[in-house]
């Protein structure tokens, strides 16, 4: 999941725990302030308190703040690690209600859908995702999608834009390989192959497994 709304992360476990002290007396001097029941929850996030984070982010979507739709978005990142899915896809619709255009929660409806088995609708939705948010990391979830709906030349399409931006991110060397394999294109799956490797990224199993079987064949 991407989770998006979490504050810095520059902080020391220990500055996390000294502010979430200062937040919970802004919380207890105004309980029914949900702006500071999210920075609460943010604050507990960064500490690892994640019990006290998903209390306090419920709490700020229940009392309504200009943090609802990140706060949703939270919550369903806490869903999907519970396994709960449909409850994840709950959060993340309603937070696609409030704010359309908001892009982690595309995201995120699209990796979920796929999960699910939805493939078209994983790849409209991280299509609009990529849009709103077209950086290399969500440009390969899109590719992923695309591969899963059988549709390997827009996997190659998104991948290359995800290069673009960054030649060394070795995910989207990955689903350029697969995608070059599935084209028939078994000397540019390699090549692709090996740019993962060189990345730094370890690189596909399945796919290097198959190339191994056809070298000895």
């Amino acid at each position: 999941m991407v989770r998006r709304g979490q504050g810095e992360r520059m902080k020391t476990p220990e500055q996390w725990r000294a502010l979430a002290q200062e937040r919970q007396q802004a919380v207890d001097a105004d309980p029914d302030n949900g702006s500071l029941q999210f920075e609460l929850a943010e604050a507990l996030f960064g500490s690892g308190d994640m019990a006290g984070a998903q209390e306090a982010y419920a709490r700020s979507v229940d009392l309504g703040s200009e943090h609802t739709v990140q706060a949703l978005v939270q919550l369903a990142g806490f869903a999907a690690g519970s396994g709960n899915l449909e409850e994840c896809r709950a959060r993340l619709n309603q937070a696609l209600e409030r704010n359309p255009d908001y892009g982690p929660a595309w995201v995120n409806l699209g990796f979920v859908l796929l999960q699910q088995g939805e493939v078209q609708q994983a790849v409209d939705a991280l299509a609009r995702g990529a849009e709103l948010e077209p950086h290399p990391p969500v440009l390969t979830r899109l590719a992923v999608a695309y591969l899963a709906a059988g549709q390997p030349d827009l996997c190659a399409e998104v991948s290359r834009k995800a290069l673009d931006m960054d030649p060394n991110f070795g995910p989207a060397w990955d689903t350029l390989a697969v995608a070059a394999y599935r084209q028939g294109d078994k000397a540019k799956a390699r090549e692709y192959l090996a740019k993962v490797e060189e990345a730094g990224f370890p690189p596909n199993p399945e796919l290097s497994a198959l190339l191994e079987q056809e070298d000895d064949t």
